[in-house]
């Protein structure tokens, strides 16, 4: 399929998003430092958001798994591995804190684009095509734009090391106060205006 095809289906519709892990369960594998189980659980959490976010579309996820790699202690991990150990402690942390299970719509979002974000270079069409989509469901079931761009940069500072500004969005989401949250990172240096 041409990718001009694909992005003039993007948006059509808000994609049916399924029952996933529940907010009860990621606090309770929040609580027992994320074993090995419980992050491949939320792995494929995050890998069934973003089939479910693109369902209708000409997407071989087996390439798109190959492409989604990261590095612990020196091993290469590959798929569902390489979420297991990066994006599933990231975004199943996030969620049991905030109060979301992995299938409301902050969750989804963040799946979405963190699929987008640490796809491999070469699945270019994959990660346009992700990107766009996740971003067309956010404003269609977020209904305050802040909280995407909370999310956003959720994302974009979640792999520096900056865990006291991950925190502190943590806090102010688990309080429901946005608008308190979006001030703090609106008036950091590194905070870009989506």
């Amino acid at each position: 399929m041409i990718v001009n095809e694909v992005e003039a289906k993007i948006g059509l519709e808000v994609p049916r998003i399924s029952q996933k892990t529940s907010n009860e369960r990621l606090v309770e594998w929040s609580a027992q430092k994320w074993l090995r189980d419980e992050r491949r659980c939320v792995a494929k959490d995050i890998i069934n958001n973003g089939k479910e976010l693109l369902e209708g579309r000409n997407i071989d996820w087996e390439l798109v798994l190959r492409g989604i790699k990261s590095t612990q202690w020196g091993e290469l991990r590959v798929g569902e591995d390489a979420l297991a150990n990066t994006g599933a402690r990231f975004i199943g942390g996030f969620a049991a804190y905030v109060g979301w299970s992995m299938h409301d719509p902050g969750s989804v979002y963040l799946s979405g684009q963190y699929l987008a974000i640490i796809a491999d270079d070469k699945l270019d069409v994959f990660r346009n095509i992700m990107a766009k989509s996740t971003i067309v469901y956010g404003e269609k079931t977020i209904s305050n734009p802040e909280l995407i761009e909370i999310l956003d940069y959720s994302l974009q500072i979640g792999g520096q090391q900056k865990d006291w500004v991950t925190n502190s969005i943590k806090k102010f989401l688990s309080k429901g106060d946005i608008s308190g949250c979006y001030k703090m990172i609106s008036s950091r240096k590194d905070f870009v205006r989506q």
